[in-house]
């Protein structure tokens, strides 16, 4: 039709058939760039696909278990990945993989089966000219998620270490455990800890978890550290704000001879609480 068609031109014709969409997520997302025509290797894709959807079984958030997905699980994958080029899973692909409809869970095996539909399907399978272009990059994809899901399994690592740290940080100050208190802020020396903000507690500090289990040696060694007598929480309450909440009278004077004064948190909310 083209070539007898003096409207269209030859460059129309090479861009309609130079590139491909391959039917089925996510490399529907793929530019795949036509080729020398080949006989598809069923074992070297099902190979590739398979790789590809492991990452997604072995990935440290899934919950379900293994050999089959769930689609926030494949979700999270994507959250990790979308940097690699790897879109978003909508509902209707999700629906695409005939997931079961009592546990809404993804069959990896049926999985890898479905991806290989559009190359050997007798109507409308994909091009052999294209055959070369997608397991190429399907690897390369393939690749470049493991990469970025390392990357992230790592960041992921050091923030719980990271929170279980401060966690057993707190504890310490409020137990009067002095000797972990010093042992942490020794190991932890490139960190501001003294005046930490945990978001955990309410943006309260070290010394606001030691002054509120009226630990005064503790307040002691960590004011001796320039910490803050006066820092406040999200509440806007100071140490004293907490000490004259749990009407703890010695602990009010302590506070009061160290320059403790009120925050500008409303006190009647707790009285109210009461």
């Amino acid at each position: 039709l083209y070539a007898h068609n003096p409207k269209h031109s030859t460059a129309r014709v090479e861009t309609m058939t130079e590139s491909y969409k391959y039917k089925c997520w996510p490399w529907n997302a793929l530019d795949l760039k036509s080729g020398e025509a080949t006989t598809v290797d069923k074992n070297a894709m099902k190979e590739a696909f398979a790789a590809f959807i492991a990452i997604i079984d072995n990935h440290s958030l899934k919950k379900s278990e293994k050999g089959s997905v769930s689609f926030d699980e494949i979700i999270n994958f994507c959250k990790d990945v979308k940097d690699a080029g790897i879109s978003f899973m909508g509902d209707q692909d999700f629906g695409q993989l005939k997931p079961s409809k009592s546990t809404r869970l993804v069959e990896v095996k049926q999985w890898v089966k479905i991806m290989l539909k559009p190359l050997t399907k007798k109507k409308g399978a994909t091009p052999p000219e294209y055959f070369a272009s997608l397991l190429s990059q399907v690897k390369e994809k393939t690749s470049q998620c493991e990469a970025k899901v390392k990357e992230c399994d790592e960041k992921r690592a050091k923030e719980k270490a990271f929170t279980k740290m401060i966690a057993n940080f707190y504890i310490a100050c409020e137990k009067g455990d002095k000797k972990a208190v010093e042992t942490t802020l020794a190991e932890q020396k490139d960190l501001d800890l003294i005046n930490y903000h945990n978001t955990m507690r309410g943006s309260a500090t070290p010394f606001m978890a030691a002054a509120g289990k009226a630990q005064k040696e503790i307040c002691d060694f960590l004011l001796e550290k320039k910490a803050s007598v006066n820092a406040e929480d999200t509440f806007e309450w100071t140490a004293l704000n907490w000490a004259t909440s749990e009407k703890n009278e010695d602990m009010v004077k302590y506070l009061t001879d160290k320059g403790g004064e009120l925050g500008a948190g409303d006190m009647d909310e707790d009285e109210d609480s009461d």
